[in-house]
């Protein structure tokens, strides 16, 4: 049924353009094949094959075009209407409307534009749905970029696995919030250079932020120091309180534009 999808992911050599946590392991594949949940056979044949889905990585944010949920998340608009949420076209929420969902049947599928409430019917089941966002993502790209996404980036260079190393070693805790909705950290340089900023994750306790991050401004923080820095964490989408941050260590060469440490004007005087 996805194919295409298999072929594509198979083509691909830059790792996290494309992020998918299956097939399903036997436990998963149990769960989705018993659940007394209606839900459409193209939705559970998606969630067997791939799992949670993050595809298209978009440059610049390094935000993704379409995101695929391996499970259907329980929902309802102001109204009580009852939703399934099974995942998202870029700002859109993607859902079924339980009413509408029958064993197995196809089951339209809407989308929601957050905060404004705007719902429209985006096609008329999941795999058409899934097809078409797909065909949109991919057209996001020129064809010079694609053969770059299925070539895969460079190495790093010696200059940028020094700073890979440093930020193993900077550490980090929330401490509070500041009288304007920022959020405050301490950060502690236990690298031997400084760096222009660290990236970190952030998400909130009510799951609206996804796939999100904030770099924290760390160039006056040098080797062996700690100070407290504020950052904006999306203040005008979830309140402050909300926020969590997690360390993002997997780095590699694919996420060398979305890392403001690693752009050359910004670390080139602090690594010289």
């Amino acid at each position: 049924m996805y194919e295409w999808l298999e072929r594509e992911i198979a083509e691909i050599k830059t790792r996290k353009f494309h992020l998918v946590d299956g097939p399903a392991d036997a436990k998963l594949r149990r769960a989705i094949k018993s659940s007394k949940l209606a839900a459409p056979r193209s939705f559970k044949e998606f969630a067997l094959e791939f799992g949670n889905a993050q595809l298209y990585r978009q440059d610049l944010t390094g935000l993704y075009w379409v995101t695929v949920y391996a499970s259907m998340h329980a929902k309802s608009t102001a109204k009580g209407e009852p939703l399934f949420e099974i995942g998202m076209n870029q700002i859109h929420y993607a859902y079924f409307k339980q009413e509408l969902l029958s064993g197995e049947k196809e089951s339209p599928v809407f989308e929601w534009i957050v905060p404004a409430g705007y719902r429209r019917k985006a096609a008329d089941g999941f795999e058409e749905w899934l097809s078409n966002r797909c065909k949109n993502a991919r057209k996001k790209y020129s064809q010079r970029r694609w053969q770059e996404i299925l070539q895969g980036p460079r190495p790093f260079t010696e200059r940028e696995l020094k700073i890979v190393d440093a930020r193993k070693h900077i550490q980090w805790r929330i401490t509070g919030i500041t009288k304007n909705g920022n959020v405050k950290f301490e950060v502690h340089n236990g690298a031997s250079i400084a760096l222009p900023y660290l990236f970190v994750g952030v998400r909130d306790k009510g799951g609206l932020l996804k796939n999100c991050g904030v770099h924290l401004p760390i160039n006056d923080i040098r080797p062996g120091d700690t100070e407290v820095v504020e950052v904006d964490c999306y203040k005008d989408l979830v309140p402050p309180e909300e926020i969590e941050a997690y360390p993002v260590i997997d780095v590699g060469p694919e996420d060398r534009e979305f890392h403001w440490e690693f752009r050359q004007e910004n670390s080139k005087n602090l690594l010289a």
